[in-house]
Formats: structure tokens, sequence, C-alpha cells
């Protein structure tokens, strides 16, 4: 079976899914907007959520920037 290759999240990339979740955009269509999975939109939400969480600025560059392989 051939996996999808993890694409990079970049700082704009994390803003536009802030800003539409922001406007109550629902997963689906912020994947339709952003070309990603839903599946990749909620971890990555899950992420920027731990980081604000722990204090941390979701957009600076000290972030993670990928989704790791598993």
């Amino acid at each position: 079976m051939v996996r999808n290759k993890k694409w990079e999240w970049t700082e704009g990339d994390d803003r536009r899914l802030l800003e539409m979740r922001a406007a109550g955009k629902s997963s689906i269509s912020t994947a339709a907007k952003l070309k990603r999975t839903p599946r990749a939109i909620d971890g990555r939400l899950s992420i920027l959520r731990k980081q604000i969480a722990e204090g941390e600025d979701p957009l600076s560059a000290a972030g993670p920037r990928v989704n790791k392989p598993k």
C-alpha cells in the first residue's frame, strides 16, 4: 500500500487554519480550502492547541512545522 507523503505545514497554513476555525468553519471545509484531509486538519489543530495551552506562540518559527511520520 502506498502511503501519502506528509506535507509541511507553513506558518501561512497555520494562520489560515486558525482563522478559518475562529470563523466557525468545519474541518471538512477547511480541508478542502487547504487541500488536506479533515484528519490532517484535526491533527494539526491538536498540535496548535497544545502549543497554546503550554503558553507558546503556535505561529512562531520555534514550533514544529511538519507532521512527523510514525
